[in-house]
């Protein structure tokens, strides 16, 4: 199974629902995508944001969009080019 290290940088005020948000999107990539997810978070007094690879995400971007972003770096990563459309396929709202 391929591993993600994911860091998060978040406000200590809103801890509680930006880590929400941040198991949402570890439980999605680890169980529909079947990629090993680690999870790094710092508080900082700085707007919230993601870190993959060398790509910056705001977490105040909707989760369906921080999916896209996250997706499109393991596509890269991954080199397959159609990994997008099934990776995010499943996180549409219904």
């Amino acid at each position: 199974m391929k591993s993600l290290t994911l860091v998060a940088e978040i406000p200590p005020q809103m801890s509680r629902v930006y880590i929400r948000k941040l198991l949402k999107i570890k439980n999605y990539i680890t169980e529909e995508i079947g990629v090993d997810v680690s999870l790094v978070v710092v508080a900082t007094n700085e707007q919230p944001r993601l870190i993959i690879y060398n790509e910056v995400i705001s977490l105040n971007e909707s989760l369906t969009n921080i999916l896209k972003a996250v997706t499109k770096e393991l596509a890269n990563d991954l080199g397959d080019p159609n990994f997008l459309d099934k990776a995010v396929g499943g996180a549409k709202p219904s």
